[in-house]
């Protein structure tokens, strides 16, 4: 970022913000014959050029953990957990984002009621899965307590893990979990905006069409789906593990 130069960054921004290599999305009770009109007005002086070679860098599985220690002016410890997962268009997708719901959404999820509340191993702990167009990534992070190293607070992530993989979520615990996930699904549609960054995320990914799919395939995961998404993409490849830590200062 540094090395950037402006000619760098005009030539990236000639080779790819034009129309061809975007789209509109357009939300809302409209007149189309209207709509198009404005959109023409206010897009069609735009340049078009030949679309650009996409090149798609697929990384390679991780052949073993990797490790990132950073110390920097910062309170308390974080930590946090990547496993490489699958992209938006892949039926693990939703076993995968169902399972970091089981884990870490709301109050009586895993890591939040046995590493917040009762073990008290984090202030606060997450996870998600994160679908992008070429794979996707299963992120866990939480910020660790007071008086917690690090190392301990790591062990009880990957012991949640590995029991979660070894053990399927009861029925009620999947329902919670599933009720979750689809009521976040329908609140961001609740207004025109919401809408429309949904379908142009959808759009950017796999198609906005897969947006009516979805309530069907989150409803049709069982519990051992649950259980073999995490054993397959968290616990039989590499992990990479970030650590934040306070800077320690002399004289301290």
């Amino acid at each position: 970022v540094e090395n950037m130069r402006i000619v760098d960054l005009r030539r990236f921004y000639q080779r790819y913000y034009h129309p061809r290599n975007a789209f509109l999305v357009l939300v809302g009770d409209l007149n189309h014959e209207e709509a198009l009109r404005r959109v023409r007005h206010h897009f069609g002086r735009f340049r078009d050029r030949l679309p650009s070679a996409q090149r798609r860098m697929a990384e390679p599985p991780f052949r073993g953990e990797r490790r990132v220690l950073l110390e920097s002016e910062v309170e308390l410890s974080r930590i946090q957990m990547f496993y490489h997962s699958v992209s938006r268009g892949h039926s693990d997708h939703h076993a995968l984002d169902l399972a970091s719901h089981v884990l870490a959404a709301g109050r009586s999820s895993r890591l939040q009621e046995r590493l917040v509340n009762k073990r008290q191993i984090f202030l606060e702990v997450n996870a998600f899965q994160m679908p992008r167009c070429d794979g996707g990534v299963f992120e866990i992070y939480g910020q660790v307590r007071p008086g917690i190293t690090e190392k301990r607070a790591e062990r009880a992530i990957r012991s949640e893990l590995q029991s979660l993989a070894k053990i399927p979520p009861s029925r009620e615990e999947l329902e919670r979990a599933r009720r979750q996930l689809l009521a976040d699904h329908l609140f961001g549609q609740e207004n025109i905006l919401s809408q429309a960054v949904m379908i142009a995320q959808e759009e950017s990914l796999v198609g906005f069409r897969l947006l009516g799919r979805v309530s069907d395939e989150v409803r049709s995961v069982t519990p051992e789906d649950i259980s073999r998404v995490v054993r397959t993409y968290c616990l039989e490849q590499g992990c990479c593990v970030g650590v934040l830590t306070p800077r320690i200062q002399s004289g301290k």
